[in-house]
């Protein structure tokens, strides 16, 4: 597969009528895949499948930082500069993945059934990076510095697990698997010392299960128990460096345990009605989060206290589909409610804890042989809700200043929801079976 995405967008972060600080960025991202396998089953018990895989990527940025430069300087967090100055910085990035993997299914008897798989991956990463520099006119202050590094990561993972089937319509389970996300380097580094590469992560879950049909098929039910261990976590946070300035890390600093339990249903109470929902409760805590002290060197903060990013104890969903005939096609119309309890988009940020809301969407849609027309409204209470948040300190904007410090809440700025969505469209869908049935008979006579 083939795939190349660009991207030019623009954010005003201060959300005042003066243009404080605003950004722009061009991205490019580029990715060639592919991969080769082979499964078949050896006899009626023993099935295998296995492969190679390949992925190679290419990522650039360019992007500039307007106006906030001047207001910091007067204000005495740095040297002022022109109105017109902006700092930029430009980061490309290429890497290739290398994998093969392996899995292997036996089944013991009618009820116990074993699998087994494994994974090797390979990643080799290349970093060319500028830091930001002030470019006023044509001269960039400090002259640009080019930043080149390399790394490679290699991990086996493993999976495993155990089903049982206790009747026709129901199924225990047992599941162990690992994963991992590959190091890297950070694309905002303004140094050599925070462009430096940080490690992989690891994740390691079990989970134990249930599923099952009741009814004549009528109701689906499953249930699982879940535990997650990630280790090595990927953090940014603000840290001292070796010129004294303070400066945006990425580094492996934390480890986090989470579990939990699931169940989904699956029911057709009466003739054409469908109804489908989810409940989900989890737990999450940081069991290590250790950061320098920007103030003191040598220094500590233990974060474990912070609830994890994104991470809701409870959430459920349900959703009824009601379908029936009318005159030569088929009227669907569809209702869905969510319920999500309070969490934090950003650990560090008090205005980032969400309170728990609730969300709603319907539609209705007409089904006439190809064609479909659809009308539909999407969060149809307009909840709004906080999906992003950062802080920035004066450290992100001026790090070039020696003088920049780690003042919070210099710039705290957030990003909502949609608000609701509604509209009408018209999809046309065209049946090639036909076309595809001619060509494959024309082969077979050839």
């Amino acid at each position: 597969g083939f795939r190349n995405t660009q991207e030019k967008w623009d954010r005003d972060l201060d959300a005042t009528q003066v243009d404080f600080y605003s950004m722009s960025s061009d991205q490019d991202y580029e990715q060639v895949s592919q991969e080769i396998s082979l499964s078949e089953q050896l006899s009626e018990k023993l099935y295998y499948s296995t492969g190679i895989y390949y992925l190679s990527s290419k990522y650039s940025l360019f992007q500039e930082e307007f106006f906030i430069l001047n207001a910091l300087g007067n204000a005495g967090l740095g040297d002022a500069h022109n109105a017109l100055d902006v700092q930029q910085l430009t980061s490309n990035s290429e890497s290739t993945t290398y994998s093969f993997f392996a899995h292997v299914e036996y089944v013991l008897d009618d009820q116990w059934t074993l699998d087994l798989g494994t994974r090797l991956s390979s990643i080799e990463k290349d970093f060319r990076h500028s830091p930001s520099g002030i470019r006023s006119g044509n001269t960039i202050t400090p002259s640009p510095t080019i930043i080149t590094d390399s790394n490679d990561w290699d991990k086996w993972s493993y999976s495993g697990g155990a089903s049982y089937k206790v009747d026709p319509q129901a199924m225990v389970y047992f599941r162990y698997s690992q994963g991992f996300t590959p190091g890297g380097f950070s694309e905002n580094a303004v140094s050599a010392d925070s462009a430096k590469s940080y490690d992989s992560e690891t994740n390691t879950n079990w989970e134990l299960g249930m599923k099952s049909e009741w009814f004549n098929d009528k109701l689906r039910l499953n249930l699982a128990y879940f535990e997650n261990e990630l280790d090595s976590k990927h953090e940014q946070f603000i840290a001292p460096v070796s010129s004294g300035r303070l400066e945006s890390i990425i580094d492996n600093v934390a480890s986090i345990e989470t579990n939990g339990y699931e169940l989904e249903f699956e029911a057709v109470p009466i003739e054409n009605l469908y109804l489908r929902g989810s409940y989900s409760h989890m737990n999450a805590d940081y069991e290590k989060y250790i950061v320098p002290d920007p103030a003191t060197p040598g220094a500590e903060f233990h974060l474990e206290g912070l609830a994890p990013n994104r991470a809701p104890s409870d959430t459920y969903f349900v959703s009824a589909l009601y379908s029936f005939d009318f005159a030569s096609g088929i009227v669907n119309t569809y209702a869905a409610y969510r319920y999500v309890n309070d969490y934090q988009t950003n650990s560090h940020i008090q205005v980032a804890k969400i309170a728990n809301y609730t969300t709603w969407d319907l539609s209705v849609d007409y089904t006439w042989r190809e064609w479909k027309f659809r009308f539909f409204s999407q969060n149809v209470r307009n909840k709004r809700y906080i999906q992003n948040s950062a802080n920035l300190v004066d450290a992100d904007v001026v790090p070039i200043v020696s003088g920049a410090t780690n003042a919070s809440g210099l710039v705290t700025f957030t990003e909502f929801n949609r608000p609701r969505y509604s509209g009408f469209e018209v999809v046309y869908t065209p049946d090639l079976s036909n076309v595809f049935g001619s060509w494959k008979g024309f082969l077979l006579q050839k």
